[in-house]
C-alpha cells in the first residue's frame, strides 16, 4: 500500500516517501508532519523562540518568526531569535 497516495497531503508538503508499511512525510522547513491531520502544519516558534533577554515580541510568521528587541538592541546575526546590544563589536546591524 502506498501511503503517500492518500496521507501528506495539502500545502508545505516537500515530499512523501512511501516505506515498507508506512511512510515519512517531509515538510517544508518551519512546518512539522501533524498525523492528526495528515498535513503539514505551521511550527509556532514563538513558543520556544524569542524568549532571550532584550526581546520585546515575537511575531509568528508562515513557515518563520521574527523577533523584535527593545531599543539600542538588535537580533543577533548569529540567531535571529536573540537580540545583542547595537554597541557590541560582534554583531553589526545590515
Amino acid at each position: 500500500i502506498d501511503e503517500c497516495n492518500t496521507k501528506c497531503k495539502g500545502e508545505n508538503v516537500h515530499s512523501c516517501n512511501n516505506t515498507y508499511g508506512s511512510f515519512l512525510c517531509n515538510c517544508e522547513t518551519g512546518h512539522q508532519y501533524s498525523s492528526d491531520t495528515d498535513t503539514c502544519d505551521d511550527i509556532d516558534e514563538c513558543s520556544t523562540l524569542c524568549v532571550g533577554e532584550h526581546v520585546t515580541s515575537c511575531s509568528n510568521t508562515a513557515g518563520s518568526f521574527e523577533c523584535v528587541c527593545e531599543p539600542g538592541y538588535i537580533l543577533s546575526l548569529i540567531d535571529e531569535s536573540l537580540c545583542s546590544s547595537m554597541s557590541s563589536t560582534t554583531t553589526s546591524s545590515t
